[in-house]
């Protein structure tokens, strides 16, 4: 086969409307898990959702072979045969390519040393840090083998009022592989429950190490993203809210078929549509079947496409004492009911048989969350992940 480019990691730059924080004099590294084999790599740069242009004043990969504990390169990342990289407001990049090469297992690491003020707008970001993560130092620290920061936080205080760990990066958007082969490419598209990687964090290292260099793990995942509905334009969340993002069926054709259809799509999303309107009060709350007959719609898109999609029921979530409770609970069963009992999908697995609690059947098991009743931990996300390996959909 001719070689060609396959992502190998990529994630969903969330857009905040408003500046998250400040870099200067720091230098930004994410880490990352590579399955692919190739002689070849390039970024895509991002600056989108920024009115500014973004400066980077130089960046650098290398490839950690863990396994033989030798690193491969470093190489310069340039863009345009220039060393500084200025992206454009808006807009996002492919950078030259690195003639590196790259294995399964290996890990890839990426720095940006930011000399100039540069307000952050939009960054990827993750919680489970098992697959990606980042670290960022003071000054020019490019060629160092590890960066510190005591406090993220107050880098980007924002982020910070989330009580979860975080792992924010921007700047870029995707790594890709020049690669003789072809892996298949499987993407996860949901809410936070996919955003925060406890799920996928796990399901990807064990398909990676299951089929090492034949797949790739893509996440599509909106923290509070709903599938029927737009984020709710509420001026007392961080830049009304838009972080939230539009609905998932708005941006099914961009996130998932923009830069080419993947073999395998996983959709799992649904809580935010059976909760979130009763707590943004907001005046019409859907019904679970007309959350279904939008799901149906993008099926039929993955399935016109040539590709595979698999769903996963709704697990109970949390709010005990909301007096809107036991409604949201029935259209949560309804959206359900019509999963379990339609035949468009190539298969679905039953979250809320795996999770819920025997004796409280309206609410996760305790020692599966995070201690807000709704996004799974280490633990619940390995049981989640298993359940969906088990099923043999990717193998």
């Amino acid at each position: 086969m001719k070689a060609h480019w396959v992502r190998t990691w990529s994630y969903e730059v969330i857009d905040y409307n408003c500046v998250l924080g400040t870099l200067k004099d720091m230098t930004l590294r994410g880490i990352f898990r590579n399955n692919l084999q190739g002689k070849g790599l390039r970024v895509r740069f991002s600056n989108l959702y920024s009115p500014h242009e973004m400066h980077i004043e130089k960046a650098e990969v290398r490839i950690l072979d863990e396994i033989a504990g030798e690193v491969k390169g470093p190489g310069a990342l340039t863009l345009g045969g220039e060393g500084q990289i200025r992206i454009p407001a808006g807009r996002q990049v492919y950078s030259d390519p690195v003639d590196l090469e790259v294995a399964p297992g290996d890990v890839i690491e990426i720095s940006f040393y930011f000399k100039e003020v540069t307000k952050v707008r939009a960054v990827c970001m993750n919680s489970s840090g098992k697959v990606w993560y980042t670290e960022l130092g003071d000054g020019d620290q490019i060629g160092k083998e590890h960066l510190t920061l005591n406090d993220r936080n107050a880098l980007f205080p924002v982020l910070g009022e989330d009580p979860n760990q975080n792992y924010a990066l921007t700047g870029i958007a995707d790594i890709e592989i020049l690669t003789d082969r072809d892996p298949r490419t499987l993407l996860l598209f949901g809410d936070s429950i996919t955003h925060m990687s406890y799920v996928s964090d796990p399901l990807t290292l064990l398909l990676y190490r299951s089929r090492p260099g034949e797949i790739s793990v893509i996440n599509r995942g909106i923290s509070g993203n709903r599938f029927s509905r737009d984020y709710p334009n509420d001026p007392t969340l961080a830049g009304n809210g838009k972080f939230l993002g539009i609905a998932g069926k708005n941006r099914f054709d961009r996130d998932v078929f923009q830069d080419g259809c993947p073999d395998y799509v996983f959709l799992m999303e649904g809580v935010n549509d059976v909760a979130a309107s009763f707590i943004f009060k907001e005046a019409a709350v859907p019904t679970g079947e007309e959350i279904w007959k939008d799901m149906e719609e993008v099926i039929q898109k993955v399935h016109d496409h040539g590709a595979k999609i698999y769903l996963a029921t709704v697990a109970p979530f949390g709010f005990p004492d909301a007096d809107w409770k036991p409604e949201a609970e029935q259209i949560r069963a309804e959206l359900n009911a019509c999963i379990r009992t339609q035949n468009l999908a190539d298969g679905i697995i039953d979250f809320d048989a795996l999770m819920r609690d025997e004796k409280s059947p309206h609410f996760l098991k305790g020692n599966l969350h995070l201690g807000d009743w709704i996004h799974p931990n280490t633990r619940g996300g390995r049981m989640m992940a298993r359940a969906i390996w088990d099923k043999g959909w990717f193998s």
